[in-house]
């Protein structure tokens, strides 16, 4: 780096130097820069010396950590500075470099440029995979950058090695090219020059004419190959070659001159000397066709002496010769055709004497070939023939050998088939004893000897009938003549085949039979193995699966009454021998006396662990007593406090207690066994717990010494052995031995299955059968010994259960008094809980489970539903006290997992349970109750509404006065005044009790008014169009109108039937047009004319105003509908034609907006006038007087430029020139114009489509209305772009209806937008709460959810805010209350239904 700093620092300073030197005098200056330039030359070599050491510290650096990618460069270089040599002789090459320099340098250069490509993509392999190892690296990165800048180095080398390599091989090719042309047309020249000597004499000889014409072909020839050579490389020769190919194409052009002068002066010469030759050439192709005929003839020979069929092996060769002999005449006389036909084609260019003698000499020489291909027809069918004859004796020889096979094969099949025969007939001549006697089976070597020879000889007679197969394969159609034979060769070959097939059935039936027998055999023996492994496994399971582990609940209790005993014995002072003293009046103690000291021991010590039941007691004797007669010996008793232990970590054994203070006995290794009769003791100075053992099993047993139980630490040593803990050990090591065992003998059996193919025929496949049922059997055995396991497994957490509870009796007993006195309260709530439930189901059941007409005869549904209701509410709170009190013990539960208080928590869970499915429950049975009354109420219903509608006929009552009689001014009529009115019909069987039902069902609370009108009112839709008569008598009665499909028409009376005509007929109105009186329902013969259908409604999609006329044109709003509303449909739908309006496309002159607007409204308003207006036509003044001598300019109206006239014309003076006065329109400037001067000169023309506003209009963005531009001022100008015409008047439906909120009546246009059909029902599209009242603020019913169905009772009408409220009755629930249908920004809530279906 100071070394480059330096060099840096010494240019710099020359440069300034060599700058002073300029400016210097001539002289010094020129000395001075003379010694900078020799200066700045040492600077030059010191820097190159600086980056050879830069270089060469480089490649030592990196070397070593670049390795491969430093080694592959060089290498690299290496090869392209081989490449660059090998190309050197490309470089200077020219015109002049010797060709043979060229070609060694392109072969040596291909080599170096293919191994400098190679070296060049190692390089960049090696460097690409240092550049992934040394990424972290910045140092190694600019090094692998320093590296690449060298192989781009060497690339470029390359690259410009090969595009001087491509400029001299195009230099090279393009001088062969000349060199290789240049030889041809000396070589012509020669020819040429020959060709002109023999010319010369004038005509030729026949041998010179020969010569001749044999030289024009070649040479015509070769100077065309010249021509087109040159013509090729014209465009592709380097520059310094172009003026060699000028050349060359002057000397050819010359040489066809000369070659064009000798064809015509030897024109007459050659055409008769090729005649000639044409002539001997056919004659020659002519004689090697018969040749070759002949030599045919000849190798047919054996044939031709007389006889007619020749040993195969003869004739083969004999037709391989004639074959041969065949294809070489077919070559003659194909080249024969091909000089004739060539020959024939050349004759029609052909001029001379001599041509009629070569066209003779032609047809001669087809005539000759012609009867040689006749005659070769025949030779070829008769070889044809012959090659027949020989495959057919070939075909029988196959044949007969394969015959011979079979028979041999059916030789060996013999003794097996009278074998077979014997053992069938055996067994169907009914002689039993002999059937059942043993066969004599041979020898497993006897019978593989016999497979062997059968399956040796069904090989050869299966080759011989697959070789006898494919030779009968090739004779077909085209063998007609050899038909019979074939057929009767393929006959003899089924033959073979079906005795060849019998013999391999009856040696495959002896094989599988054979096998077969070995296969059940060795199953049977399998399934037999797996039966004793299961017999055995569950002998040993059964004192825990059949008995349950009793015996070892004894012993847990005798261990437990050995560890009360001990307690006593230490407290007393006592050892075994001296209690069992006390116990027994011998040598041992019998069962009774057994009891008795147990009853005893008791009392005695108050220890309730060893109050054993008396069953219990029985069984301590027996497991205690090694003899029951004896009774209880000492040495029995002293067996009690014997304990058991393996050792589970390696433990030593030493002569005391004390570890310290003593000697090792011996050391115990895992899983030693020992027993110990004395107490556990503690080591005083380890804190250990000791006892004394013997050794009952390892290399040191029968010592006797003291062992450590557990560790000061923590470890175990010792692990106290259980019978049961034992018993289990040898019971699953038992499983796992029988499992293995048992798994064996399945895997063996599934084996030999496997070994025999599915679709396995005869002996192997019943095998197959019988060993697949028998794997079945041997995995069920196994089965059986996994769910021995399974059942084990159980056993012990079973038996884990019990001990715990054998220990744990005592203590459940006591825990059981406490839980009982605990739950006193609990018991007694949930015993009053289960009453109420109880006394619900007796008060529902007379009304649950009634068909129809029960379910009408019932006289007092309402009552029971209010008693169910009433006990329904028993029961609630009877349960509500139930889970209370069962939540207050909860809390005051002992916690334990097990025993009475765990079984008493399940039992508060239960009651808490309880409590909760009869606080479900009772609401369930009062639904079901009302659902009943609900049933009741929809079959009275009916009945209810025919006769209110019945009666307000009678009496010619409206439905709605007969909602004001019942009402008694209120908005509902109450359920006791529907009832009393009900009971007052004749003819309806409605008690009291169905009626209040019935006026519950039909709304909650009350009837409204919309609800009655609804119910009295019935509607029909017209199906088929049908008159409308004035009379009930269809016979007389006159036809008012027809009504047309989908008519709504209100019943007025309910349908009679008229008897004369078979028509049932209604009275009623068409809402279309309130038309009244009779149509038919259907036809005579059925055809439905009206059906019922539901009352209309509509709601409205918009707000829309309601008018009080039905011609919109003519009505006053009567109010404004709002959007959601509901519309009662009283009157319609009626067409109504608007009058027409006049409207127009304007712009403003004012400033320039446009748009449409109305000149004149359907109701005769005019908002625009026709004013006069004149446009300028030539420069005019303004001026403010209409004389024109006193007036003064005002200013000048341009061209164009529009003036609206406000006066005249008027007379100016005594001038004669008529004058208007006006305004114009661009600024408002007033004053008076001349419109034509006196000489005739029109200064302006009228214009008419201008109109003054006379009365504010809206200026809207289309021609049929809608958005607004702004409005249109009055006195305001506009211009009419489009004129203005009348507008096509709307063709609208016109619809009467009542809003339901307030009873409004009107008409209002039904359009896609302001209205659709609905039902009386919402649907809930936004949850919303149901309120009591009209207001947001009011108490909360309940919340409507998202999809819920709600009939409406009362409204919509406006609420507060702009919003729309309507009250509303729950379908699910029967919940009434008020809710938004529409909020106050529009926002829907509800969704009215299309039906009332819908809302089913």
């Amino acid at each position: 780096k100071r070394g480059e700093a330096a060099i840096q620092q010494a240019r710099a300073l020359a440069k300034k130097l060599q700058a002073d030197a300029k400016m210097a005098a001539e002289g010094v200056g020129k000395a001075a820069l003379e010694r900078l330039a020799g200066f700045t030359q040492r600077l030059d070599s010191s820097a190159s010396k600086m980056n050879d050491v830069l270089v060469a510290t480089f490649e030592k650096k990196y070397a070593a950590v670049l390795g491969e990618a430093f080694t592959a460069l060089q290498t690299c270089e290496g090869k392209v500075q081989e490449f660059v040599a090998a190309a050197a002789p490309y470089i200077d090459a020219n015109m002049e470099t010797p060709l043979a320099d060229l070609r060694g340098a392109g072969s040596s250069c291909a080599e170096a440029e293919k191994a400098a490509a190679a070296a060049i993509n190692d390089a960049k392999k090696a460097m690409a995979e240092k550049a992934r190892e040394k990424k972290q690296s910045g140092g190694l990165a600019g090094a692998l950058s320093q590296l690449q800048g060298r192989l781009n180095g060497a690339q470029q080398e390359i690259a410009k090695a090969k595009k001087t390599i491509a400029s001299a091989d195009k230099l090279l090719k393009s001088r062969e090219a000349c060199e290789g042309n240049e030889e041809k047309l000396t070589t012509v020249q020669r020819g040429i020059e020959k060709m002109e000597l023999l010319t010369e004499a004038g005509k030729l000889s026949d041998e010179d004419a020969k010569e001749v014409c044999t030289s024009t072909d070649e040479t015509q020839k070769a100077l065309k190959e010249i021509t087109d050579s040159l013509t090729k490389s014209a465009s592709l020769v380097p520059p310094e070659m172009k003026g060699k190919l000028t050349e060359l194409e002057g000397v050819a052009k010359k040489l066809q001159d000369r070659f064009q002068e000798i064809l015509t002066k030897t024109e007459s010469d050659r055409a008769r000397v090729k005649v000639e030759m044409h002539i001997k050439e056919a004659e020659t192709h002519a004689d090697t066709v018969e040749a070759a005929l002949n030599t045919a003839e000849c190798a047919e020979g054996p044939y031709l002496s007389g006889l007619e069929e020749i040993p195969a092996e003869d004739a083969r060769g004999v037709l391989e010769a004639c074959e041969k002999a065949k294809k070489e005449v077919d070559q003659a006389i194909l080249a024969a055709r091909a000089f004739i036909r060539a020959r024939n084609a050349e004759l029609k260019t052909m001029k001379g004497d001599n041509v009629p003698a070569l066209k003779e000499a032609l047809e001669k020489a087809n005539e000759r070939v012609e009867e040689v291909s006749k005659k070769l027809f025949k030779y070829k069918s008769d070889l044809e023939k012959r090659l027949k004859n020989v495959r057919m004796q070939d075909t029988k020889a196959a044949v007969d050998q394969a015959e011979e096979e079979a028979n041999k094969f059916a030789e060996e099949v013999k003794p097996l088939e009278a074998a077979k025969k014997a053992k069938a007939a055996k067994s169907e001549g009914g002689d039993a004893a002999a059937a059942e006697e043993p066969e004599a089976k041979p020898s497993e070597e006897e019978v593989q000897a016999t497979c062997d020879r059968l399956a040796a000889a069904d090989k050869a007679a299966q080759a011989k009938v697959v070789a006898a197969r494919a030779l009968l394969s090739k004779w077909g159609a085209k063998d007609a003549e050899y038909t019979k034979e074939v057929a009767e060769l393929q006959q003899r070959l089924r033959a073979v085949d079906q005795s060849v097939a019998m013999g391999r059935k009856t040696a495959s039936e002896y094989e599988q039979g054979f096998v077969a027998d070995k296969l059940r055999a060795h199953a049977t023996e399998l399934l037999e193995k797996a039966k004793e492994e299961v017999v055995k496994i569950t002998e040993t399971c059964a004192p825990l699966l059949e008995k349950g582990g009793d015996e070892f609940l004894v012993a847990v209790s005798a261990q437990t009454l050995a560890e009360v005993l001990r307690e006593h014995m230490k407290a007393k002072g006592l050892d075994a021998p001296g209690v069992f003293k006390t116990i027994a009046k011998g040598e041992s103690v019998g069962e009774a006396a057994f009891e008795s000291w147990l009853t005893g021991l008791f009392e005695e010590l108050k220890k309730d662990e060893i109050d054993f039941e008396p069953a219990r007691r029985k069984e301590l004797f027996k497991h205690l007593a090694s003899e029951a007669e004896t009774g209880i010996t000492s040495e029995d008793f002293g067996k009690l406090f014997t304990r058991r232990f393996t050792c589970c970590s390696k433990v030593t054994v030493t002569d005391g207690l004390s570890v310290a203070k003593s000697k090792t006995v011996t050391k115990v290794d895992i899983g030693d066994e020992m027993e110990s009769y004395g107490e556990d003791e503690t080591d005083g100075d380890t804190g250990m717990l000791r006892v004394q053992v013997k050794l009952l099993t390892g290399k040191d047993a029968g010592k006797v010494g003291w062992c450590s139980i557990k560790g000061n630490q923590g470890t175990t040593f010792l692990q106290a052995e259980s019978p049961f803990n034992k018993f289990v050990a040898q019971v699953e090591a038992a499983i796992k031995a029988s499992e293995k065992v048992g798994n064996a003998l399945l895997k063996s059996g599934r084996a030999k299955t496997m070994e025999l193919q599915p679709n396995a025929a005869g002996p192997l496949n019943h095998a197959r059968q019988e060993l697949m049922k028998t794997s079945q059997q041997i995995s069920a055995e196994v089965a059986k010994i996994a769910m021995l396991r399974q059942k084990v497994n159980a056993a012990k957490l079973n038996f884990a259960k019990k001990e715990e509870a054998e220990k744990r009796a005592h203590l459940d007993r006591k825990d059981k008094l406490a839980v009982d006195e605990a739950f006193v309260d609990c018991r007694a709530k949930l015993q009053a809980a289960d009453s109420a439930m109880t006394q619900l189901k007796e008060v529902a059941a007379p009304l649950q489970g009634l068909k129809d007409a029960e379910l009408e005869a019932f006289e007092t549904p309402l009552t029971v539903l209010k008693e169910c209701e009433t006990s329904s509410s028993s029961v609630v709170e009877a349960a509500k006290e139930l889970r209370t009190a069962a939540k207050e013990q909860q809390g005051k539960l002992v916690a334990q997992m097990r025993g009475p208080w765990f079984e008493a928590k399940k039992e508060l869970q239960s009651m808490i349970a309880k409590a909760d499915a009869l606080e479900r429950g009772a609401p369930l049975t009062v639904k079901a109750v009302r659902d009943s009354c609900n049933k009741l109420a929809a079959q009275k219903r009916v009945a209810a509404r025919d006769a209110l509608r019945a009666n307000a006929l009678d009496r010619g009552v409206t439905p709605e006065a007969l909602f004001d009689e019942l009402a008694e001014g209120s908005n509902r009529i109450s359920s006791e005044n529907f009832a009393a009115y009900l009971s007052k019909l004749e003819g309806v069987n409605i008690n009291a009790q169905h009626a209040g039902l019935v006026c519950e069902a039909i709304q909650p609370g009350g009837i409204s008014r919309r609800v009655l009108l609804s119910m009295l009112h019935r509607y029909c839709k017209v199906q088929k169009e049908i008159a409308i008569t004035d009379s009930f008598e269809v016979t007389t009665s006159k036809t008012l109108r027809k009504a047309e499909a989908n008519e709504v028409v209100q019943m007025l009376e309910s349908p009679k039937s008229d008897e004369k005509v078979g028509l049932v007929r209604i009275r009623g109105r068409l809402l279309k047009d309130g038309l009244e009186g009779w149509i038919s329902l259907s036809g005579n013969k059925g055809t439905p004319f009206v059906t019922e259908c539901e009352k209309p409604f509509f709601t409205c999609a918009k707000d829309v105003d309601l008018q009080s006329e039905c011609e919109a044109d003519e009505a006053t709003v009567v109010r404004q509908l709002r959007a959601g509303e509901l519309l009662e449909l009283l009157e319609g739908p009626r067409k109504s034609e608007s009058k027409p309006v006049v409207r127009g496309q304007v712009k403003s002159m004012k400033d320039g907006a446009t748009g449409y607007f109305t000149v004149k409204d359907a109701a005769g308003n005019e908002f625009a006038e026709v004013v006069r207006h004149q446009a300028c036509i030539s420069v005019i003044a303004i001026t403010d007087d209409l004389d024109l001598k006193t007036g003064k300019i005002i200013r000048k109206l341009a061209v164009g430029e529009v003036f609206e006239v406000l006066e005249g014309p008027v007379v100016s003076g005594d001038t004669g020139v008529e004058r208007v006065r006006g305004r114009a329109l661009k600024d408002g400037k007033e004053g008076w114009i001349t419109p034509k001067g006196n000489g005739g000169t029109a200064f302006t023309k009228e214009l008419t489509k201008y109109l003054r506003v006379v009365k504010e209009a809206p200026l809207e963005k289309s021609m049929a209305g809608g958005e607004k531009v702004r409005m249109l001022e009055e006195g305001e100008t506009v211009e009419m772009a489009v004129p203005a015409k009348e507008a096509k008047p709307d063709v609208v439906q016109r619809v009467k209806v009542r809003a339901m909120g307030d009873s409004a009546e009107g008409w209002f246009s039904l359009k896609a937008d302001t209205a659709r059909p609905c039902a009386p029902y919402f649907k809930c599209t936004k949850e919303v709460p149901l309120r009591e009242t009209k207001d947001s603020t009011a108490s909360e019913v309940r919340t409507a959810t998202k999809g819920e169905i709600f009939e409406v009772a009362a409204g919509p009408e406006e609420g507060p805010e702009g919003s729309v409220w309507a009250q509303l009755r729950a379908e699910q629930d029967g919940a009434i209350g008020w809710a938004p249908v529409r909020q106050g920004k529009g926002v829907p809530c509800f969704q009215a239904l299309t039906t009332s279906m819908d809302a089913r």
